[in-house]
């Protein structure tokens, strides 16, 4: 017979697995519609000839940073949650959902191209741009 609190961490795994899947979903929602927010807020900077758009959409990627780094630190908390009640109920522990996730995928905020590196790229490339455009005496608004 199943205990009480068994039962409580078999509905907390299957909520966990659940969660993971969610802000997996999520990151990638967010990491999608700010870098299309940053599209169009640089083409627009171009179309008016105004930098201070440029500068504006700067923001946007540092935002993603801040969502992404927010969302993997939630990830990583019922990562780690996951594996703990794997280990305990699962007979086959290193062959569970959570167990053949790659450990590199967690091991650090840094190691995500697409939450920090590439909108990192993008900040200093329209920085340099901007900067660029500003000495071609492109007006701020």
């Amino acid at each position: 017979m199943i205990s009480p609190i068994e039962e409580y961490h078999k509905l907390e795994l299957a909520e966990i697995y659940e969660r993971t899947r969610a802000l997996e979903n999520l990151r990638f929602q967010l990491g999608t519609f700010i870098g299309t927010v940053n599209i169009t807020i640089v083409a627009a900077a171009f179309t008016t000839q105004k930098i201070g758009l440029i500068f504006i959409a700067l923001a946007l990627p540092l935002l993603n940073i801040l969502h992404d780094l927010r969302l993997r630190t939630i990830l990583r908390s019922l990562y780690n949650r996951g594996l703990t009640l794997e280990a305990k109920y699962v007979s086959d522990a290193q062959n569970a959902i959570l167990h053949t996730y790659s450990p590199a995928k967690w091991s650090s905020f840094y190691s995500s191209i697409g939450g920090f590196w590439m909108p990192v790229i993008v900040v200093i490339t329209e920085l340099i741009v901007g900067i660029a455009l500003w000495f071609s005496k492109w007006s701020l608004f």
